[in-house]
């Protein structure tokens, strides 16, 4: 069987970059041949280049001030945006099964596509349509034979709700698919008035592989590195007080991911880490403080304590994981002494919990591949 993935893949973002191949990999565990599409449309690709006079525009319809900031910025780091471009694409290279060549222009790719028995669209924000200047056809996978089976693997939209528009638009859409799953519980509400068809919430596929598969898949050892991580998808302060304190207490230093002097005690900088080196910082860390989704997401597979700072438009996806877990206290709204006193975090429930969400997740994949297989 033939399966294509479809999805944000590569960017500049660790937790886009690595759920793309837990899904490919997914897959293949299940005897499928697994594809990226290597579809790269500007729209979603400028937010990553290190200039765009698009995105300018876009920007200087906000704030002209503000847009002048991020030229600047970007010239200023355009020695690490390159060098990370240069990384990411690396990783893709050695971990992704392509598709083919990039291709930008959708009508182009529908005509060099192989012939999927079945394909995915998903994770990410891919139903996103502020992201994707509107709908995206290709993520909504209007391309492939009629009888090819389209399903969505946990989907994300980034809003609470979708216009009356939209909303027609996209029913349009979803009429063709067979099976939809999306990321969050948000999602699934705004999903559920736009369609007949059930809508399953899923894990994020970086969660579909356990402990011991990432670092079987990346060689990793088990040992622990004696250092704090410190991974912020934005500056917070909140985040760098709780690990400079934790560092001071615990007489460890934080390895980070700016390329900017944070910490005192040894503190190391690795602004050019790769996924792959992602996700070795995260094995190998005594203690985790971020704001970021993927980066709780690691930390609780690698079974660390850890501290998630929430407070913006995309926590949900934090809180709602958390919640499921049972430990909703490692999501803190400000930096306060009491995240110091946290108990560590009881595993053996928390992964028993996890392991019963993997299996719901990996039951959704399997009906979607047996559909296919009838057809």
């Amino acid at each position: 069987m033939k399966a294509g993935i479809i999805t944000y893949h590569n960017v500049i973002n660790y937790g886009a970059a690595l759920q793309a191949l837990a899904l490919q990999h997914t897959l293949e565990k299940k005897g499928v041949e697994a594809q990226i599409i290597n579809y790269t449309p500007k729209d979603v690709f400028d937010v990553y280049r290190s200039f765009s006079a698009k995105r300018f525009c876009r920007a200087c319809k906000k704030s002209v001030l503000l847009a002048l900031k991020d030229v600047a910025s970007n010239v200023k780091n355009y020695r690490l945006l390159s060098g990370k471009r240069r990384d990411f694409a690396r990783f893709g290279q050695r971990y992704y099964h392509y598709s083919g060549k990039a291709c930008a222009d959708f009508e182009k790719l529908k005509t060099q596509l192989p012939d999927y028995d079945v394909c995915f669209t998903g994770s990410d924000q891919v139903w996103n349509p502020e992201i994707t200047r509107g709908f995206d056809p290709a993520y909504l996978l209007d391309f492939g034979r009629e009888s090819m089976v389209r399903a969505s693997y946990a989907a994300s939209i980034g809003k609470s709700s979708f216009s009356e528009e939209e909303q027609k638009e996209l029913a349009s859409y979803l009429q063709r698919m067979d099976s939809i799953s999306v990321r969050e519980k948000t999602a699934a509400t705004a999903l559920r008035p736009v369609t007949d068809k059930p809508v399953e919430v899923v894990l994020d596929p970086t969660l579909l592989l356990s402990q011991k598969e990432w670092q079987t898949l990346f060689s990793l050892n088990e040992k622990k590195g004696g250092y704090i991580l410190s991974y912020a998808l934005y500056f917070d302060p909140r985040l760098n007080a709780l690990a400079d304190k934790l560092s001071k207490e615990k007489n460890l230093p934080v390895v980070h991911f700016s390329k900017k002097n944070l910490f005192g005690n040894g503190e190391q900088r690795v602004p050019f880490a790769d996924p792959k080196k992602f996700v070795e910082l995260f094995a190998g860390a005594d203690y985790v403080v971020t704001n970021s989704f993927h980066g709780t997401a690691f930390a609780v597979n690698f079974s660390k304590n850890f501290v998630s700072f929430v407070g913006n438009s995309r926590s949900s996806r934090i809180t709602d994981l958390l919640d499921t877990l049972g430990i909703p206290e490692r999501a803190a709204v400000r930096y306060t002494q009491d995240l110091l006193q946290l108990d560590d975090i009881d595993y053996v429930s928390v992964q028993e919990k996890l392991d019963a969400e993997r299996e719901k997740s990996l039951a959704y994949i399997k009906n979607v591949l047996e559909r296919a297989e009838e057809k």
